[in-house]
């Protein structure tokens, strides 16, 4: 842990390190890391684009692979670090496993349900409230995925040049669709 300030400076390191991850895959640059004990039980980053699944979040991945490392549902005393604010379904799945902590870093200001568009744990019914924190590195978190975005806009302004606009790009994607639909009919 050197060169941190404290332990929640060091996990979210190891959360920007996968999230560094998703962006050489062109994956949006999200990382998490599951801590119990102050070891890493579980790494991942987003794979939505990878394995084309709506389900395939940083945070959801992670859960998956420590229920599978502990053979339970409940990841109590376990510590979730994530580089973007969760949104609702990534919060429920975090809730439902009653992980002890939520630490992010950067605010989600179109998804993120801690504070950004709600505030999940306002909901004086559930059955249990992680201790929440954020703002860890979130400098460099936000950094990461800003340069994503820019990065992907300008690759899509030299294909919509290229094609003749955004429209043609869509029209092409849609056919590649409806080619790979027929290819999966016939088979």
């Amino acid at each position: 842990m050197t060169g941190f300030h404290d332990r929640d400076e060091y996990f979210m390191s190891l959360a920007l390190e996968a999230a560094e991850k998703a962006y050489a895959e062109s994956e949006i640059p999200i990382g998490c890391v599951l801590v119990k004990s102050g070891e890493v039980i579980a790494t991942a980053y987003n794979k939505r684009e990878q394995n084309q699944n709506t389900l395939a979040h940083a945070e959801l991945l992670a859960i998956d692979s420590a229920c599978k490392l502990f053979n339970s549902w409940r990841l109590d005393d376990v510590d979730c670090y994530v580089t973007l604010e969760p949104c609702h379904m990534c919060l429920s799945a975090l809730q439902q496993a009653r992980v002890c902590r939520i630490i992010y870093g950067a605010p989600s200001p179109k998804t993120g349900a801690i504070e950004s568009i709600d505030n999940f744990f306002s909901n004086k019914n559930l059955n249990h409230y992680p201790e929440i924190k954020s703002g860890i590195l979130a400098e460099k978190a936000s950094n990461l995925l800003q340069n994503f975005f820019n990065k992907r806009r300008e690759e899509n302004k030299s294909l919509d040049k290229s094609l003749g606009g955004r429209s043609k790009r869509v029209r092409l994607r849609t056919d590649s669709q409806d080619i790979r639909d027929e290819e999966n009919q016939s088979l």
